[in-house]
């Protein structure tokens, strides 16, 4: 199915901020996913894009839209409170401005960051980190046990995988190819406290 582009003119059910084509332009250089294959019809003798695949893609685009309409906090507000898009958005300071009198960025516009933070995730999605999954505090970890048993006569092997978290462990996994670039339309960045970041399991394409 193809995707519904939210550029900033609210399309009815809008399903991404970016492009396939988009997508693979930034991420295919970067080695991040790859390129779409061909699948080759015996019959006509002609190839076309391998559908597997372009849907694929275009489901990592799609839940990587959802996660930005979802657990993030940004500054300012909706254009329309009804809509799933958490942008475009009114009321959100250019980055840089100065703050006792603020520009604020148009409300028709989706910042270029918004959708390279996208892109980032479609690729973290499509190589198999389900970020809208339940997480287990956030990986700060405070010991780790591995243990195994042999038993020879019923030739058979146990192992187990113990993993204790930090009383104050936080929910969130650090996403340090995205909330870098979100930092400044963002109220709350996961995973960040006063005085610095919090020890974060890292995810990474």
């Amino acid at each position: 199915m193809p995707l519904i582009i939210e550029d900033g003119t609210c399309p009815e059910g809008a399903t991404s901020y970016v492009s396939l084509e988009e997508a693979d332009a930034y991420l295919i250089p970067r080695g991040l996913w790859p390129v779409t294959g061909v699948a080759v019809d015996a019959e006509a003798g002609t190839e076309k894009p391998d559908a597997g695949m372009l849907a694929a893609k275009e489901a990592a685009l799609i839940r990587a839209f959802d996660y930005l309409n979802g657990p993030l906090e940004w500054l300012g507000r909706k254009v329309d409170w009804q809509r799933q898009a958490a942008w475009p958005r009114e009321g959100v300071p250019v980055p840089g401005s100065d703050p006792h009198r603020p520009e604020y960025i148009a409300s028709d516009v989706v910042p270029a960051a918004v959708k390279q933070a996208q892109m980032e995730l479609a690729a973290l999605i499509y190589n198999g980190n389900a970020l809208l999954s339940p997480v287990e505090r956030g990986g700060k970890v405070k010991s780790v046990s591995d243990s195994s048993t042999d038993s020879v006569d019923v030739l058979s092997e146990s192992k187990s995988h113990s993993v204790t978290y930090a009383d104050d462990a936080p929910l969130e996994s650090w996403l340090p190819s995205v909330y870098p670039r979100l930092k400044p339309f963002l109220a709350d960045v996961p995973g960040e406290v006063k005085g610095g970041f919090q020890v974060l399991n890292i995810l990474r394409g």
